[in-house]
């Protein structure tokens, strides 16, 4: 493997702002953007400025991830739909029969569903906590609770929410405070590991995973308001 093709799935969001952003400026080439609009820009339209281990995320105030690919010259489609799952979205993967990675930044919630593994692409996932130890969707800030550590994992999706095999995770206790996690800290953890993923692969030349072991672990949920506010505030 000469080169990583990198194509991107993502809705109009923070995420897959900093996805870009942090994609680019590591100089990976991105074939092509498949933009899922609901026409619900999930995303404060502020300055962003996170950083970490020489890996910088700038996002100017005003930032639009359109006229951002149009600037870059990167090919992109826009499919109106409210999931990855939508009728247009799989004929055009199918379509694609060369391209076989795929990064995703779905809608909240949004999970692939058994046609689209069917199309034999690897839909590959950054998710924010360090795998198998923090499954679910909030599983930093039980984390940040349990020991002050934040983490994120690559991994190549399957059926199972968040037990796909591991190509690349990092846990790290430089980050002092949560304040500002669900604004951008979250996407930029996700994003300095897909960027850590794709080294590795690019270095080894294949995709090397780790066992995603199941039995290990807990799966935690949607936090609620006071623990999230206990770990926003703790010392």
């Amino acid at each position: 493997m000469k080169k990583f093709e990198i194509n991107l799935i993502c809705n109009l969001s923070t995420r897959s702002d900093f996805y870009l952003l942090g994609l680019l400026q590591s100089n990976f080439f991105i074939t092509k953007v498949i933009i899922l609009d609901n026409k619900k820009r999930i995303s404060q339209k502020k300055k962003l400025n996170v950083e970490y281990k020489n890996f910088k995320i700038l996002r100017k105030k005003n930032f639009k991830f359109i006229e951002y690919l149009k600037q870059k010259k990167i090919n992109y489609e826009i499919i109106k739909c409210k999931t990855i799952n939508n009728k247009k979205v799989y004929s055009l993967l199918k379509s694609m029969k060369k391209q076989k990675y795929f990064i995703v930044s779905l809608f909240p919630g949004d999970i692939l569903k058994k046609k689209l593994f069917e199309l034999k692409k690897i839909f590959i996932h950054a998710h924010a906590g360090f795998l198998p130890d923090y499954r679910g969707s909030t599983a930093n800030y039980y984390s940040y609770l349990d020991n002050k550590e934040l983490g994120s994992s690559v991994i190549i999706l399957n059926q199972f929410i968040d037990r796909g095999k591991i190509i690349y995770r990092f846990k790290t206790k430089f980050f002092k405070s949560l304040k500002k996690y669900d604004t951008c800290l979250d996407s930029f953890l996700r994003v300095y590991a897909l960027c850590m993923a794709i080294k590795k692969i690019l270095k080894n030349k294949s995709i090397e995973s780790i066992k995603n072991n199941s039995k290990k672990g807990h799966d935690y949920y949607i936090i609620h308001p006071i623990l999230k506010n206990l770990s926003i505030m703790k010392k």
